[in-house]
């Protein structure tokens, strides 16, 4: 539909997904010390 808020989900998920492939990747380099 024309005022689905498309573009701000993306912009959410993309901020969602960077902040979570970050706290994974410091748990990952922690556990393998």
């Amino acid at each position: 539909p024309a005022r689905w808020p498309g573009g701000l989900l993306r912009d959410d998920w993309e901020r969602f997904d960077g902040m979570w492939k970050s706290v994974l990747r410091e748990w990952f380099e922690d556990e393998a010390d």
